[in-house]
């Protein structure tokens, strides 16, 4: 259910790209880490879920989501301060005043003089 959702909400925005898939995909995920907590486990030895009894291990999904997101925003911040202190975030505000097309790459991107 939930990877339709997000593939709907995908298909109205009229976009079509890779980060459709991994949208969805990543909602999907996240949804089923914490609905695996919530299945029955029928034909197993001991009380696996919510639903069997074990109210806890759905905190301990919503804890494993809350620890994957938060190392993913660590290791994202890290990664964007390497790159600024590397090569920097942002142009210089003269490059933004010529125009980046030829500041950065040389070339006008737009020719409007008919």
């Amino acid at each position: 259910m939930e990877l339709f959702v997000a593939m709907q909400k995908v298909s109205s925005t009229g976009l079509a790209s890779h980060f459709s898939f991994t949208e969805a995909h990543t909602n999907a995920d996240r949804f089923n880490a914490v609905n695996d907590a919530l299945k029955n486990a029928a034909g197993q030895p001991q009380a696996l879920g919510l639903v069997d009894g074990n109210g806890g291990q759905v905190l301990n999904q919503v804890i494993g989501c809350a620890i994957a997101w938060g190392l993913a925003i660590v290791g994202s911040l890290v990664i964007l301060k390497i790159c600024d202190v590397l090569v920097g975030l942002r142009v210089s505000e003269e490059d933004e005043k010529q125009g980046l097309d030829l500041s950065q790459h040389g070339e006008e991107g737009y020719i409007l003089e008919a």
